[in-house]
């Protein structure tokens, strides 16, 4: 009876540890653009599972925003008034098409982008903080509203679900917001730190995904939207990256809810063991 109760226990210990959700990394791949100047870690990278792959990219190029290709700008055009944002396909191939800065002395510097699918938005981090709306071509910028004083807040992403922009605290902030289209303050949760980069949601799993700036790793945190941290990773030396994105879907999933997980093979097979070990139990004491 001894060695069915043991293996019917094992079997449901396992169980319920297998169904608990664990996230290492994020579930789509994370898009991240570093632009220091005379780093040797400046690229563009693809976070994809445990893998990262990494192309180079230009200096001063931070802000990013990802649809169906990967569209970068420049910080500024006064540090580098040669040097333009470029379009990707999602595998790194450079497709000849370039973007220019909108004009540092009127709009001042980007450094990290979103993408809503018809628009593409930016913070700028002088002249304070103004939120950008522009074509999806990095052109004729319009202000939509303020999020904070000078340098105050820096990542940006957007949020599908009620067509609202997540706002990153960075220099003396550390409070994640969401703001609607027309300026209202939704919601906000606050990480514990400031410098907090490269903001992005994961539209597969609608969690979003915030570098931490004190450290010198990639150091990512995962929060839900009501501000719970669900996880720590760190991706390793990945340099100065404050621009991050997930792909923007193309086809928008009018239940964005993730589906709760499918039992694994393994998961499936440990169950049938504990309801043998159950049954063992049952026919010995039904001997007796």
């Amino acid at each position: 009876m001894e060695k069915y109760l043991l293996l019917f226990l094992t079997g449901l210990l396992i169980i319920v540890g297998s169904t608990q959700q664990v996230i290492a990394t994020p579930t789509s791949i994370l898009y991240l653009a570093n632009g220091d100047g005379d780093s040797v870690n400046r690229g563009i990278y693809a976070i994809d599972g445990t893998d990262i792959h990494r192309w180079d990219n230009d200096a001063d190029v931070f802000t990013i925003a990802v649809q169906d290709t990967i569209n970068t700008l420049v910080s500024n055009d006064y540090s580098y008034p040669n040097i333009t944002g470029k379009q990707y396909t999602l595998d790194g191939v450079f497709t000849g098409v370039t973007y220019s800065h909108p004009g540092f002395f009127e709009y001042g510097s980007f450094h990290d982008g979103a993408t809503d699918g018809e628009y593409n938005y930016a913070i700028s981090n002088d002249f304070g903080s103004n939120l950008y709306r522009f074509d999806l071509n990095w052109a004729n910028p319009e202000i939509l509203f303020n999020v904070g004083d000078y340098g105050t807040k820096l990542g940006i992403t957007y949020d599908n679900t009620n067509n609202s922009l997540w706002v990153s605290g960075f220099a003396g902030s550390d409070v994640i917001d969401n703001w609607s289209m027309d300026g209202v303050l939704l919601s906000s949760f606050n990480t514990g730190h400031n410098l907090n980069a490269a903001l992005a949601l994961d539209y597969a799993d609608q969690t979003l995904w915030v570098r931490d700036r004190n450290s010198l790793s990639a150091l990512f945190e995962q929060y839900s939207k009501s501000g719970e941290l669900l996880d720590t990773v760190d991706f390793g030396n990945l340099g100065n990256t404050l621009g991050g994105e997930f792909a923007f879907p193309t086809v928008i999933d009018p239940d964005p809810d993730t589906p709760p997980p499918v039992p694994e093979p393994a998961t499936i097979l440990l169950f049938g063991l504990g309801i043998i070990g159950l049954a063992g139990v049952s026919r010995k004491k039904l001997k007796k």
